[in-house]
């Protein structure tokens, strides 16, 4: 069975992801040289349709803490 769960609920390491994420400057790093250059051309996201009665609450909490795993806030 394969399940989409919100950060924390599976098998994920998401520190362990995060922490990587850092370690490669992820947020900074430019791919290509005619990327944006406010925050590079990476893009962090999670994908919430899981549980839908559940995506009002786990979808803002991911979001913060992608934010706060990778820009500090």
């Amino acid at each position: 069975m394969h399940q989409h769960l919100a950060m924390g609920e599976g098998e994920v390491d998401f520190d362990g992801v995060f922490e990587t994420l850092r370690e490669m400057d992820f947020v900074n790093r430019q791919l290509r040289d005619d990327a944006p250059k406010v925050g590079g051309d990476n893009i962090a996201c999670v994908s919430m349709f899981g549980f839908p009665e559940k995506m009002a609450k786990q979808a803002p909490e991911a979001r913060e803490r992608i934010e706060r795993e990778l820009l500090d806030k």
